[in-house]
């Protein structure tokens, strides 16, 4: 009997992994899957949602991790991929990511500036769109008009862009803000 479930173990180990050793401190990128929504318009990016930081080593295949208030800390290591500590040497070593704003039981992030404006045919129509600066972070995303609402960093853009409009109120071709 013994000899029997040494086989069927040996057999069974045969196609498993090994579990990823992470240690307290280090930091992680967090798989979601359809259970684990980010409320984000395109659901491509949803499988990465921030760098977290391994608080705790559960057992040897779980972990805990700083996650925001209201989620579970505890996720088991195949959602997980260590983050790469050693960038390339033009790669920005800011690694900071502030926490989103929760207005309404919602997230949502500060805008520092409107850089610039850009219309995009999607489908028949034509869509609106925004390269927005955000609040503690280095990169420009560019975001629909209807997504930014109504921002104080809007009201500044259309006051600035007053004046290089033309008759139809579309932007001059190229105009764009300086970062500031």
């Amino acid at each position: 009997m013994a000899e029997a479930q040494a086989e069927q173990e040996k057999q069974t180990n045969r196609h498993r992994k090994e579990a990823k050793n992470y240690k307290v401190g280090d930091k992680v990128w967090l798989k979601l899957d359809k259970q684990y929504r980010t409320g984000r318009q395109s659901r491509k990016l949803d499988w990465k949602s921030a760098k977290y930081t391994v608080t705790e080593v559960v057992d040897s295949h779980s972990v805990k991790l700083d996650t925001p208030p209201g989620h579970h800390p505890v996720f088991h290591v195949d959602r997980l991929r260590l983050a790469s500590s050693d960038p390339l040497p033009s790669q920005a070593q800011d690694d900071y990511q502030p926490l989103p704003l929760q207005v309404d039981g919602e997230d949502e992030w500060a805008v520092e500036e409107i850089l610039s404006e850009q219309r995009k045919r999607r489908g028949r129509r034509w869509k609106l769109y925004f390269e927005v600066k955000w609040k503690g972070y280095h990169r420009t995303t560019l975001e629909l008009a209807e997504a930014l609402g109504d921002t104080a960093a809007l009201d500044r853009w259309e006051a600035y862009t007053r004046d290089f409009r033309d008759e139809e109120g579309r932007l001059l071709e190229g105009f764009r803000r300086d970062t500031p």
